[in-house]
């Protein structure tokens, strides 16, 4: 009989990950959405927002687990002082020329 190795349920596991693997899974969260309509992901939004996580959209599933892995991972790496700010142009107060 073949076997296979499983995680136990109660596993936490710590892992390494670089900054390439992170604009990877950046990557990804795009690729899933880029086909989404705006009025779709504010659902995904309004559907965390009142606590459940039971999605109506297959897609909405795989977006919150790939954002939840990046929150995860931007947390560690701010724990670790591995992050840094960079001021971005504030869009919101420009006006169409």
């Amino acid at each position: 009989m073949a076997t296979v190795k499983m995680l136990k349920p109660n596993a936490l596991i710590s892992i390494e990950v670089g900054t390439g693997f992170v604009r990877r899974v950046h990557e990804m969260i795009g690729y899933i959405t880029a086909d989404i309509p705006q009025e779709e992901i504010d659902k995904f939004y309004e559907v965390l927002k009142s606590g459940s996580q039971q999605f109506p959209e297959p897609w909405m599933d795989h977006f919150f687990t790939l954002t939840m892995l990046i929150g995860s991972i931007e947390q560690a790496a701010d724990k670790a002082g591995m992050t840094y700010e960079e001021s971005i142009p504030d869009t919101s107060t420009q006006q169409d020329g």
